[in-house]
């Protein structure tokens, strides 16, 4: 649980930054879209966190979605977020 808390912490910080980013001076079209792609980077990067923990919380993590087999760590550590293992990744993508 402590994880989670941590998680949320750092997304109300990432947030209060760039809401005090955006309060200085006027930003022209460059800063604005800048600033834009920064906030949608972040947000993807603390959705796949929050992904990544809610999956470690319910035990899910590491088990194919598919076969329910441990899915090799070695694709762990290349890809936290793969939900199959090899074997059915390669089955799904033959179809």
């Amino acid at each position: 649980m402590a994880e989670k808390e941590k998680l949320i912490e750092k997304s109300k910080k990432v947030i209060s930054e760039e809401i005090m980013k955006q309060s200085g001076e006027p930003a022209d079209e460059a800063d604005i879209s800048s600033s834009t792609i920064g906030q949608s980077l972040t947000i993807r990067l603390l959705s796949r966190e929050a992904a990544l923990l809610n999956k470690i919380e319910c035990g899910s993590f590491g088990i194919c979605e598919s076969c329910d087999d441990a899915i090799d760590l070695k694709r762990l550590k290349a890809r936290p977020v793969a939900e199959l293992c090899i074997k059915c990744k390669e089955v799904r993508r033959e179809k």
